[in-house]
């Protein structure tokens, strides 16, 4: 079973984000255009909304969660992620 989360986050300073990761000693990957994933949407969950199966994968950046196996994608949706 496959899952795709989706969380209620606006980030305004990208910089806080970078702060944030390196506090919880995660990866920044800055201009990162895709995301580690299982690689196929296998339709058994809906897709968070605005989301299509074309947009899966990619990122404007991405973190990088040491010893996890996928990588959380950061996505700008206009000046904010």
């Amino acid at each position: 079973m496959s899952h795709i989360a989706k969380i209620e986050l606006e980030i305004n300073d990208l910089e806080s984000l970078k702060s944030a990761c390196k506090a919880l000693g995660f990866d920044f990957m800055e201009n990162q255009k895709t995301y580690k994933w299982y690689g196929t949407w296998v339709g058994d969950t809906p897709l968070p909304e605005n989301v299509n199966v074309e947009d899966l994968g990619k990122c404007t950046h991405a973190i990088h969660v040491p010893a996890a196996v996928f990588e959380i994608g950061v996505v700008q949706r206009g000046s904010k992620y």
